[in-house]
């Protein structure tokens, strides 16, 4: 019997060890790839468990009135101002707002905007525009007239502009 020299030279491991070693790699793939799996799995309960902790205030009912006409909103807002932001009701010079816009949102408030209009009054003769959110001429008639530095007296005539 004679043994080949070749033979030799390219010695591998029986077949057993080369399988358990590759068994062993893919059981550790298949760990890593669990742990992972797991901790995406913690990192987005945790996330959605925040968002829930963090949302703002319940919602609550309220009803604004802009210029007469009623709508019936519900709000997360904290203030009047915040409310009026939220659904993008916008303020303008004279405009009465009720209540204050620094007020807390408290369920069923009633918000109202009077929105103000511009009248033409004339008092001895001096026209002046004036923007007031009174609609009764008796009640823009008790309007104090203010200039630079004084008062100048109760209105007494007024005209709608043309």
């Amino acid at each position: 019997m004679s043994i080949d020299p070749n033979l030799s030279d390219n010695f591998s491991p029986p077949p057993s060890s080369r399988m358990k070693t590759r068994t062993a790699r893919r059981v550790l793939l298949i760990l890593i790839a669990g742990v992972l799996l797991l901790l995406t799995c913690v990192v987005g309960c945790v996330a959605a468990l925040a968002l829930n902790l963090v949302q703002t205030s319940p919602s609550k009912a309220a009803t604004i009135i802009v210029a007469g006409i009623g709508y019936q909103v519900q709000t997360h807002s904290q203030t009047v101002g915040d409310l009026l932001h939220e659904f993008s009701i916008p303020l303008n010079a004279g405009d009465s707002i009720s209540p204050n816009p620094n007020s807390t949102i408290v369920p069923g408030v009633v918000v109202r905007v009077d929105r103000a209009r511009q009248v033409t009054v004339t008092v001895d003769g001096v026209v002046q525009p004036v923007q007031t959110v009174f609609t009764n001429p008796t009640d823009i008639l008790r309007l104090r007239v203010s200039t630079s530095e004084q008062k100048i007296g109760y209105w007494w005539m007024v005209r709608s502009p043309k």
